[in-house]
């Protein structure tokens, strides 16, 4: 019986507490992840682009929207938000992959992508807005 009660504890301690520990591990690489690539006001300001794209001119009014947009957007929506994300990464990327972002991303190439994207993301939503405008013409 002692003979069993050994084997478990080593059975645990080798073999199931690694794996809560990697897990924990890559839960904490994910966070860091979320963190350095997620931005406030680039979430407030996508938001008020995508919903006033919505709206017909004469309601859009983008700073009233943005106002109301960053009264719900307060620290403890951020933590659920951020809270959600994690989830999302650890089923799509391997701890290996995460790693690999997080390095692209404190890189210069990724700090370079992070402040150009918006900019981007912009052009492409007027480019958009165009052409669904001409096509439905």
């Amino acid at each position: 019986m002692m003979k069993k009660i050994v084997v478990f504890i080593l059975f645990v301690y080798f073999f199931i507490v690694p794996s809560n520990i990697a897990a924990a591990t890559k839960q904490t690489d994910i966070a860091s992840l979320v963190s350095i690539t997620f931005n406030r006001d680039q979430l407030s300001e996508g938001l008020v682009n995508m919903l006033t794209g919505f709206l017909p001119e004469e309601k859009a009014d983008n700073q009233q929207l943005k106002s109301k947009i960053d009264t719900i957007i307060d620290d403890a929506f951020i933590q659920k938000y951020l809270a959600a994300i994690v989830p999302l990464y650890d089923k799509q990327f391997t701890h290996k992959e995460i790693k690999q972002l997080l390095k692209f991303e404190r890189s210069g190439l990724g700090v370079k992508t992070r402040a150009v994207i918006p900019e981007i993301m912009d052009q492409e939503l007027t480019i958009l807005v165009e052409l669904m405008e001409r096509h439905s013409k």
